[in-house]
């Protein structure tokens, strides 16, 4: 998958087991409907968080137009939370 594209990209790494995933995902698909600049994606295969080096979950990743990380929090965020990470 290729992460250049002309907006920024949100990862979104979850797990079907994690229980706070469970909330967070859905209440964060909802509020990124406001934002439509920014590429939600999710991932959830178990290959895929290896290739990103991700230990934990919920773990949400901003990405520049380049595909350059520009931020990264594992945990679940409230939604002033998100505004903030987003305006890096």
């Amino acid at each position: 998958m290729s992460y250049l594209t002309d907006m920024k990209q949100l990862l979104y790494f979850t797990q079907p087991t994690c229980i706070p995933c469970k909330v967070y995902g859905p209440a964060l698909e909802t509020f990124m409907k406001d934002v439509p600049d920014v590429e939600l994606i999710k991932h959830d295969d178990v290959e895929t968080l290896v290739a990103w080096g991700i230990r934990g979950v919920p773990t949400t990743v901003l990405l520049d137009e380049d595909g350059k990380v520009i931020n990264k929090r594992t945990g679940v965020m409230t939604g002033p939370e998100i505004t903030d990470f987003l305006s890096v």
